[in-house]
């Protein structure tokens, strides 16, 4: 078993509840731990490395965390392998080029890792690979961050006409208009935008948090250089209430976006985070893999709203902001095609329909 997001305690959890799954590879530099657990099997022995939880006579043993590598060079290009797979059946590709986050907010796992990036040249490689599919994405928390690493990816995609748009993560001090120029030339076709919350109180506590007027600016440099806006807005800290929700309302019904998401905050076990919630009495009982199944529901109340009004926040919110005639602008120009999914999505938020609906 291999999770690609593996929160403190799940994997564990899996092992003692599923007797099937032989091992499990921790999420720290996985792919040597899985190349050292395939070798040891193919000789008959036990894991004697960090970074596996195996059975062993009839026990489970967790033999640690894999220590994190000073970068992801040892990554490979496996274009090779993308140029062998019917591209045709997929809508986009993903492709990882580097992991960490320099940041350190307290909802998340990720927070003040260490920052690794993979060769420039195998990235380019996979991109060229898929550049008939036209489009990928970047799997990577915090791609922009480092400067010159995200200098020379863009200056060999663009000296290589790499015929690919692609969408990255980016923080909003990532993006300045040189950033912004250099990132639309090598192909950069939309980002998402992390948007913690909008109250200044809310982001005290999480570390983290954009104004008002200071996302808006953000938002109108990002369109200014041509590459689509997708803010990422969290919903359902331990401190959101109407008033916090509210703002959010309120700032996509007046500045028009031509996408956005609405990100359920679940408390992971291990972050700070957490730990707030079960301080502050709205976690009775460690949460568990049956807790997590449904991404897009909230896990626990808000000190001010219960499960089912932040549910309803999130529908309030959404059909506000798509019933907008700025909205509705603004997707038609910037996007510029409609899927069945959105359309289904939109006539029923049209309708007052909730049916279908995940709040994300």
């Amino acid at each position: 078993m291999v999770l690609n997001d593996a929160h403190e305690g799940l994997e564990m959890e899996a092992m003692q509840r599923f007797d099937f799954i032989d091992a499990s590879i921790r999420l720290w530099e996985r792919e040597i731990a899985l190349g050292k657990l395939l070798s040891s099997w193919e000789k008959d022995e036990y894991p004697d490395f960090p970074g596996v939880i195996y059975r062993k006579d009839g026990r489970i043993v967790d033999t640690g965390t894999m220590p994190y590598l000073s970068d992801l060079e040892y990554l490979p290009s496996c274009a090779g392998i993308l140029r062998d797979v019917p591209l045709d059946r997929y809508g986009a590709a993903a492709i990882t080029t580097g992991r960490g986050c320099p940041m350190s907010h307290t909802f998340c796992m990720y927070s003040r890792t260490d920052m690794r990036r993979r060769k420039v040249e195998d990235v380019v490689a996979e991109m060229e690979a898929v550049s008939d599919l036209g489009r990928a994405m970047i799997m990577d928390p915090s791609m922009p961050t480092i400067a010159e690493w995200r200098e020379a990816l863009c200056d060999r995609l663009i000296a290589r006409n790499v015929k690919v748009s692609w969408r990255t993560d980016a923080k909003l001090q990532q993006c300045s208009p040189d950033t912004l120029k250099k990132l639309k030339a090598a192909g950069c076709a939309s980002i998402m935008l992390v948007v913690e919350t909008l109250d200044s109180g809310v982001g005290g506590k999480v570390r983290g948090g954009i104004s008002h007027r200071n996302l808006k600016t953000g938002i109108e440099n990002i369109k200014g250089a041509g590459i689509v806006p997708i803010p990422v807005f969290f919903i359902g800290f331990p401190w959101d209430s109407s008033e916090t929700l509210a703002e959010v309302e309120s700032f996509l019904k007046e500045v028009a976006v031509p996408s956005f998401i609405l990100k359920q905050v679940r408390p992971w076990s291990g972050t700070a985070l957490y730990e707030d919630c079960k301080e502050l009495g709205l976690l009775k009982r460690d949460l568990g893999i049956d807790d997590y199944v449904h991404s897009d529901n909230p896990v626990i109340d808000t000190l001010y709203l219960s499960r089912e009004e932040i549910m309803e926040w999130k529908y309030r919110i959404r059909r506000g902001a798509i019933l907008n005639w700025r909205y509705i602008f603004s997707f038609m120009f910037e996007r510029k095609r409609v899927t069945s999914r959105q359309a289904g999505l939109f006539l029923r938020l049209v309708a007052g329909s909730k049916g279908g609906w995940d709040g994300n």
